[in-house]
């Protein structure tokens, strides 16, 4: 992957856009270090010291008041978009984790500040399958939003975790796993979402409408549990 300095990283972002949205002077270099942090952790929980770790490590200072600037700056400008935890009632007092979930507006965007492309996504797996699922929540917020609803991901600290959950003002509400690979992974998603479904209590926050793995497969079936495949091609379908 190319250093992030060497890319023409979002010029107009960068060198003006985000000077607007924050309403004070910007350091381009600084703005296009952030975008490359947080398209590092894109799909992941990181905290802000992790952030500023990263941009230090690029050879940037930064402070964390003025990178907290920044991050609300490309906040307002839907170009860093987070996502938040789901809090549902549990059967259990199982702690929840609360912090959100990186992810930029699209990932396209992410690649371009890592400085990859489809040959070395295909060389660098794992960075590939964060960006996939960065695809899935932009698609699954879309899609979502039309019925005016939300879009979360959920973790406990046992160490159970949904990619997204759907909520609608209605309190309905759907689990989703995103899953590159074949059955082992499929299968792995499934348990997850009903590992999920069993611990909601679902007398205060009502059953799942469905448990849905979505995959960059070809096909869409539902599984003898009831989770369903669905390519992501075929959600809006």
């Amino acid at each position: 992957m190319k250093p992030y300095h060497k890319i023409i990283l979002c010029p107009a972002i960068c060198e003006a856009d985000l000077a607007e949205a924050s309403g004070q002077a910007i350091d381009p270099d600084r703005a296009r270090a952030l975008i490359h942090s947080v398209s590092r952790n894109v799909s992941q929980e990181a905290s802000l010291p992790t952030l500023l770790a990263d941009i230090k490590d690029a050879g940037i200072g930064m402070s964390e008041p003025t990178m907290r600037v920044y991050l609300e700056g490309l906040r307002r400008l839907f170009v860093v978009q987070e996502l938040p935890a789901w809090a549902p009632m549990l059967r259990s007092r199982t702690p929840l984790r609360s912090a959100c979930v990186w992810h930029l507006c699209d990932p396209s965007l992410a690649a371009a500040a890592l400085g990859t492309d489809e040959d070395g996504l295909l060389g660098d797996l794992v960075t590939m399958g964060y960006l996939f699922e960065s695809l899935c929540i932009r698609d699954l917020r879309v899609y979502a939003g039309l019925l005016g609803g939300t879009v979360h991901h959920y973790r406990d600290k046992s160490g159970l975790e949904a990619d997204a959950v759907i909520s609608l003002p209605s309190g309905v509400w759907a689990g989703i796993e995103v899953k590159l690979g074949g059955t082992s992974r499929i299968d792995d998603g499934a348990k997850k979402l009903l590992a999920l479904a069993s611990k909601v209590d679902q007398e205060r926050s009502g059953a799942p409408a469905f448990l849905m793995v979505l995959t960059a497969g070809q096909y869409a079936y539902t599984r003898p549990d009831g989770v369903h495949v669905v390519p992501l091609g075929c959600l809006g379908a």
